[in-house]
């Protein structure tokens, strides 16, 4: 049945077509931000199925958390041939709404998982002011903010953490220089006891080393201690699949 909505979207195509955020091809009306090919073919890393798995690992290993507590973490897709498109369109290419659909698809699989459904806080890994002034907008509070409407009763934090050095890109620099690129970068608001949330997720657009999101989990840590567990997740995992 077409509804107002589906004949409007018909008649904007005709003069500005919708594309696929993978392949570029023109979507028909049934298809929405990705064709039916290239969303039969999404690589998922169904790592929310598993508390251990590879991204998961990688982050525990660089992060000593209070009480021995281990962190999940999971993201949507490996981050591999054409579907490389999906985090660069949303980081390089502002392609809030192809983001914010990638983002709610992977809150939809969070929310129903063991590890994740007790989320109370989501927050976006920041940029350092200089670089969001440049850029014009933070990739990862796009996606925290599709995100955190799948997690009944969970709200979205802006402000407590925030990055105190403008750092280097860590696109160019190899594990280790990574790690240190982005040590004390970061700092967490001392919430009181009343605000100091259960399980924070943390939300990030791509996963390589984990050097970034450990550097946030410390600084959560520092704060907060053993009273608060995180979680992380991203659009996609540039480790090896």
């Amino acid at each position: 049945m077409l509804t107002a909505g589906k004949i409007l979207r018909s008649i904007t195509d005709l003069a500005l077509p919708t594309k696929c955020a993978v392949c570029g091809r023109d979507l028909i009306l049934a298809e929405d931000t990705i064709c039916i090919r290239c969303l039969a073919d999404l690589p998922l890393t169904h790592f929310w199925e598993y508390q251990h798995n590879p991204m998961a690992d990688a982050l525990n290993g660089q992060v000593e958390a209070p009480s021995g507590m281990y962190l999940n973490a999971a993201a949507l897709i490996y981050y591999k041939s054409d579907y490389k498109a999906i985090p660069k369109g949303l980081k390089y290419g502002r392609d809030f709404k192809e983001g914010r659909y990638f983002a709610a698809m992977l809150a939809r699989r969070l929310a129903v998982s063991d590890g994740f459904r007790d989320i109370d806080l989501v927050m976006p890994v920041p940029l350092h002011r200089f670089r969001r002034w440049k850029r014009g907008y933070n990739q990862a509070e796009i996606m925290a903010k599709a995100m955190v409407g799948a997690f009944p009763g969970a709200s979205l934090d802006n402000h407590s953490l925030s990055r105190i050095r403008n750092t280097r890109t860590q696109t160019v620099l190899n594990e280790a220089e990574r790690e240190k690129n982005v040590r004390d970068s970061f700092s967490f608001r001392n919430p009181s006891a009343a605000e100091r949330p259960g399980h924070i997720l943390l939300v990030d657009d791509v996963f390589t080393s984990g050097a970034t999101t450990a550097a946030c989990c410390k600084a959560i840590f520092e704060k907060c201690g053993g009273g608060v567990r995180i979680s992380v997740a991203t659009l996609a995992y540039a480790g090896n699949d």
